[in-house]
């Protein structure tokens, strides 16, 4: 029934976060990998991806139903990590959240924060290797650090 309120009540009225398909498109033209790795089930995930209008610039995606736990586990990570065929040290994850720098760092990826999730509280997010407002405030300070082959969104 949650699904279902979620998608007829407050999906269609979405908006993108400030900036993510432009960052999105800066960091696929540097030639970063893009997989997803998230807590949503599959068709959550698909739903929002396209009303973000990203859907087409993600090169790989995992969801709940791909794990046995999620976030703050790191198994999500793990997945993705999995389907980028790279290392985590590899790798950096893109978060918003508290539980991505978690699971991310039980998992051995560095971690990027964009305080557009909603945790404006700093000490939060702590272990991050950089935090910024939201994707256009990342996309503003570009490349803010020597950045690996691959990244996997939250």
């Amino acid at each position: 029934r949650k699904n279902g309120i979620f998608e007829e009540r407050y999906l269609p009225r979405l908006k993108p976060t400030r900036g993510a398909h432009a960052l999105l498109e800066r960091m696929i033209a540097d030639g970063l990998t893009l997989v997803v790795a998230t807590s949503a089930g599959a068709d959550e995930m698909k739903a929002l991806l396209r009303q973000a209008g990203v859907d087409d610039l993600i090169d790989a995606a995992t969801s709940s139903g791909d794990v046995e736990n999620s976030k703050p586990d790191p198994d999500v990570i793990g997945a993705a990590i999995k389907k980028s065929k790279l290392k985590a040290d590899e790798l950096i994850m893109l978060g918003d959240t508290p539980y991505d720098i978690e699971a991310a760092g039980k998992a051995g990826v560095p971690t990027i924060v964009v305080r557009c999730g909603g945790w404006w509280d700093d000490d939060a997010l702590e272990g991050a290797m950089a935090i910024f407002d939201d994707p256009t405030d990342l996309l503003e300070h570009w490349p803010i650090v020597a950045l690996s082959d691959s990244v996997v969104l939250c």
